[in-house]
């Protein structure tokens, strides 16, 4: 059974002390790659237009992997904590979704 990058973020968070530049690079490019797969097979219907912010953070995300792989322990660590908090987030909204559109008012 493949494990969940959500799994992965959290051990990362716990082992911080032993992983390397490399390792911390690829659990990067991990992440990177789900928003890029979120982007194209659940948002994959949805309008360009309406999904800039997800672009705009895959774009800084790619830009920014070596700056992020490269920081502190603290810092890194905060930065795990967040993208897991974002990605409980949407997967949670998309097994709340039952793929049709609607609009919100």
């Amino acid at each position: 059974m493949q494990i969940s990058i959500i799994t992965e973020l959290q051990t990362a968070r716990s082992n911080l002390a032993t992983l390397g530049a490399t390792d911390r690079l690829v659990l990067v490019a991990r992440v990177h790659s789900y928003l890029q797969e979120y982007r194209n097979d659940i948002l994959g219907h949805v309008p360009a237009e309406r999904c800039i912010w997800i672009e705009r953070l895959i774009g800084s995300l790619s830009i920014k992997a070596p700056q992020i792989a490269s920081l502190n322990n603290e810092e890194f660590r905060s930065v795990l904590s967040e993208f897991e908090k974002l990605l409980v987030m949407l997967q949670d909204l998309t097994s709340s979704w039952d793929g049709s559109p609607y609009t919100i008012h």
